[in-house]
């Protein structure tokens, strides 16, 4: 089950609070920077929405081994943001992406067998290997470094930012033994892939906006947009066991997936540098 927003934003929003308080002790820390200086350091929590314009799924019954959904949510944990200059910054930001289960359209994978199966067969054994436990777990993880241009006055900030990071999620392999109804045939299907976890190359393009609430957080809103390109198969076998008999089929999933984002948070500012004239 995918854990409410509420519990997903308190994480980020005690790690946030943490390094203000930690930053602000004293009270020259808590003052707004001066005309002729800059904040050289943002740090910043964020929730938002994956918006795909491809997908991976393909209506197959291996899509629900997948660890990924095309359509997430995703709780940017941390992002941090350390300037060279006044303008231009390196980024850094981590964030848990968390599937959008659509009721009545994303069947889980029991369900899709008993439906392919149940009217002439027996399930004897469901068999999924231990490293492979992951059957429900459709959360995974993207991580992101690049640079950063800034647009900023007293009161507001824009932070368009070019990115290269990874995408990473888990597989999961299935057996089922099966016996026909009125025989004593036996038969084995095998869901097979070999890349139990992998991570692939992601390039992100965005912009975070910004306007000053109090000293130095900001309220943020921000967009992007992503892409990556996952390249595995899957191997359905099926064996008769009884004839010695048996038939394969491959379904890929090597497509480029393109994707929209937008959300909102909060930035803390630290760190003042002095602008050179």
């Amino acid at each position: 089950m995918k854990p409410s927003a509420d519990k997903i934003a308190l994480p980020g929003l005690k790690i946030l609070a943490i390094i203000i308080l930690f930053t602000t002790g004293n009270s020259s820390a808590a003052a707004q920077p001066l005309e002729n200086e800059y904040p050289a350091t943002y740090i910043g929590f964020s929730y938002g929405y994956s918006i795909p314009l491809t997908t991976l799924e393909t209506g197959e019954i291996t899509d629900q081994l997948i660890g990924f959904r095309s359509r997430f949510d995703y709780a940017r944990y941390f992002s941090g943001t350390k300037f060279l200059n006044e303008r231009l910054g390196l980024n850094y930001h981590w964030q848990r992406c968390y599937a959008q289960e659509r009721s009545g359209q994303d069947a889980s994978f029991y369900d899709l067998l008993t439906q392919q199966y149940n009217s002439d067969y027996f399930f004897i054994a469901y068999e999924t290997p231990e490293k492979d436990n992951n059957l429900y777990n459709r959360d995974f993880s993207q991580g992101y470094i690049g640079l950063v241009y800034r647009v900023a006055n007293e009161r507001f900030f824009l932070l368009p930012q070019l990115s290269l990071g990874y995408t990473t999620f888990y597989t999961t392999n299935v057996t089922l033994r099966l016996k026909e109804k009125n025989s004593n045939r036996y038969h084995t299907v095998e869901y097979k892939n070999d890349k139990y976890q992998d991570s692939y190359f992601t390039a992100a393009y965005g912009a975070r906006a910004g306007v000053r609430v109090i000293n130095r957080i900001h309220f943020t809103i921000e967009c992007g947009y992503t892409w990556f390109r996952p390249d595995f198969t899957y191997t359905i076998n099926q064996n008769d066991l009884v004839e010695g008999t048996s038939s394969s089929r491959e379904v890929s999933y090597t497509r480029n997936l393109h994707s929209l984002s937008v959300g909102f948070g909060l930035t803390y500012e630290f760190d003042y540098n002095t602008i050179d004239n």
